[in-house]
């Protein structure tokens, strides 16, 4: 019989994880490794048969044991399951990569983990942070310009900094009003001298005059020293400003990047990660057009989306052409980045107001999945640190790429198996039918046969050379009852198949049972000149089962120890219980079987002919049936045999929980 559903396909889905760069890990209670994913190998450069039963702490980096320990074991006594880390864990080759370890803790005290490849935007932050720290230094550095004022705006002291504040006169007994200041300033000054005297406290102001390289940002700080003076500072915070704007930017990028990630990490179909991932890195780079090729199954670069004004077969033929700058990053493996296109030979005109483009490699797992193009209808649009952004984008892109190439093709596969499973169920249903009606349909002749045969048998004996005749009609006779087996051990074996779902079990005596099957046995025991002897426990052996099935399943294998055993021969049944089952077994000193015949003995219509039991009836499905009816059981079959010397047929049974023994 057919599964519900192809088993083949869910097999398939740990590939799509692979794929993206993740690894699958399993440990035991004690922590030690019970199963890695090969992609492992990637990540660490191990094998995964060298960590299997290694502790995984073994490749946490030293100085992170004692809080990732800390950090799993809170984690248990709040019964939190499922759990995050970022780890740094150790490499064969001596360096380091980070990890983010996402961890289904197990009732055992193990955990299911799945490890996601993390150095590359650790570093990132890492030169984030270090920018950080550089920025902070602004703030310490010491002001530009210091003046000590008089109350009525007359300097008695000053102090420049490294750099010349561009302003007017300087001079010590000057007044603030020769210093060039605006008077909007100006006001902002005097106010904040008079308050600083009269509160006490640092009075703080922003302005941002015109300087010689364009509009500066200053702050000023005013400080109470008496009565009569205070302590005016100016600092130059332009370069302050600009990190910190900077900074922003970064940031801004971070997020927008979080948000492709996710966006692109939620979708499996590749027109969506397509226009997604193009309208992104175009928006991004404030670019005017852009395409995305692709490599098909053939390794031929084909255009696969297109935004702006690009002309589609122009693109198409410079990329199967293998022509253009696109062409170039796709050849060399390396991001390209041009300022000015038409100093450039290798560029190809694809739409008509290009003077700037960038091309960016598709690269996942090692394999060239396509490429990103972008084009700008300025010089300036693409900056160094633009086109450092959208590589991180087009490194994203590749992955979600690859990803929803393997998601289509393993729908593909599916609606294929889909339609095959379909057809097969078509066909057996069929099959099913087609055995049906010839076994019924033949039923009928051969019954009329055996009449003509008995018939023939009477007539004979009254006729010259009856014994001729007799020997002649006895071939006919036993070829007929040969035919009537077959017909009905195939409508035997298609019954239980359809019945398998509807049947109902309850608890039988198997001891009783067999019983039975023995004392049923032997007229043809005594007719085959065989011995049979039965090994039976003294107390009922209860088990939940058919008992019209499970007992064809015993008469098959009694009935078969003794055909395949010669004349004075021992065919012995046991029965016993142990370890919650039960065991039933016919042990025979007959022919045996050959060693190359055992694989297939449990086939439908197959039989393991040799000279010595040629002439054995038989129609190859007894232990087919035997072994279904077993199965639908919950047994299992249990099988021996040495050629000249005999075999063991038998199965074991769970016993019945709901009768005591």
């Amino acid at each position: 019989m057919l599964s519900s559903e192809p088993q083949a396909v869910s097999e398939r889905y740990p590939q799509i994880l692979e794929a993206a760069g993740y690894a699958i890990l399993i440990t035991d209670a004690r922590g030690r490794i019970a199963h890695v994913s090969a992609s492992i190998e990637r990540l660490l450069g191990c094998t995964p048969e060298a960590m299997i039963g290694q502790p995984f702490r073994q490749w946490i980096a030293p100085e992170q044991l004692e809080d990732a320990a800390l950090f799993y074991t809170a984690q248990q006594k709040v019964a939190q399951r499922e759990t995050s880390l970022e780890v740094p864990l150790l490499r064969t080759d001596g360096d380091r990569c980070w990890v983010e370890v996402t961890a289904l803790l197990l009732p055992d005290g193990g955990f299911e983990a799945v490890l996601k490849d993390i150095t590359a935007r650790r570093h990132h932050e890492d030169l984030m942070r270090a920018g950080q720290h550089r920025y902070r230094a602004l703030l310490r550095t010491i002001p530009d310009l210091m003046l000590v004022l008089k109350r009525d705006g007359t300097y008695v002291e000053l102090d420049w900094g490294d750099r010349t504040v561009p302003l007017g006169s300087a001079e010590v007994g000057a007044t603030i009003g020769e210093l060039g200041f605006s008077a909007e300033v100006l006001d902002r000054i005097t106010r904040g001298i008079e308050r600083a005297i009269a509160t006490g406290e640092v009075q703080h102001f922003l302005f941002e005059p015109q300087t010689v390289s364009g509009i500066g940002a200053f702050e000023g700080r005013v400080v109470a020293m008496g009565d009569d003076e205070v302590l005016l500072m100016i600092r130059d915070i332009s370069d302050l400003r600009r990190a910190q704007a900077d900074l922003a930017e970064r940031f801004n990028q971070l997020e927008l990047l979080h948000q492709i990630d996710s966006e692109l990490a939620d979708r499996l179909k590749l027109d969506y990660v397509l226009t997604m991932g193009l309208d992104s890195a175009a928006r991004v780079a404030g670019a005017n057009a852009g395409f995305i090729g692709l490599r098909d199954e053939e390794g031929t670069m084909r255009l696969a989306l297109v935004t702006g004004d690009h002309v589609p077969k122009k693109v198409d033929d410079s990329l199967r052409r293998g022509k253009g700058i696109a062409t170039r990053a796709i050849r060399e493996r390396q991001a390209v980045r041009v300022s000015d296109v038409t100093q450039e030979p290798d560029y190809v005109a694809t739409r008509a107001r290009s003077l700037s483009q960038m091309a960016f490699p598709l690269i996942s797992q090692d394999n060239l999945v396509g490429v990103l193009n972008l084009e700008s209808n300025r010089h300036d649009a693409f900056t160094p640190e633009r086109f450092e952004f959208i590589m991180l984008i087009a490194a994203r892109l590749a992955v979600a790429i690859d990803n929803a190439r393997l998601h289509r093709q393993v729908e593909s596969q599916l609606e294929e198996m889909r339609q095959l499973y379909n057809r097969v169920s078509n066909l057996e249903q069929l099959k099913t039918d087609m055995i049906r009606i010839a076994s019924h349909d033949m039923r009928n002749p051969i019954t009329s046969l055996m009449g003509f045969v008995e018939l023939l048998k009477a007539d004979a004996a009254a006729l010259p050379d009856s014994d001729r005749l007799l020997e002649s009609i006895g071939f006919i006779e036993t070829s007929a009852r040969r035919v009537q087996k077959i017909a009905a051990d195939i409508l035997s074996l298609e019954r239980i198949e359809e019945t398998a779902s509807q049947t109902h079990f309850f608890p039988i005596d198997l001891r009783e049972m067999i019983h039975r099957a023995v004392t049923d046995h032997l007229p043809q025991t005594r007719l085959l000149q065989r011995h049979l002897r039965a090994d039976l426990p003294d107390g009922p052996v209860w088990v939940e089962a058919d008992p019209v099935q499970l007992g064809e399943a015993l008469a098959n294998l009694i009935s078969n120890a003794l055909k395949y055993t010669r004349e004075e021969g021992n065919v012995v049944v046991r029965l016993w219980s142990e370890d919650a089952n039960a065991f039933f077994e016919v042990e025979d000193d007959g022919y045996g079987i050959r060693e190359e015949h055992q694989a297939r003995l449990f086939q439908p219509f197959y039989r393991a002919r040799t000279s010595d039991t040629a002439s054995i009836e038989g129609t190859g499905l007894g232990l087919h049936l035997v072994k279904n009816i077993v199965e639908r059981h919950n047994g299992v079959m249990r099988f021996k045999s040495v050629y000249g010397q005999g075999s063991t047929f038998g199965f074991a049974l769970p016993l019945s929980s709901e009768v005591g023994g």
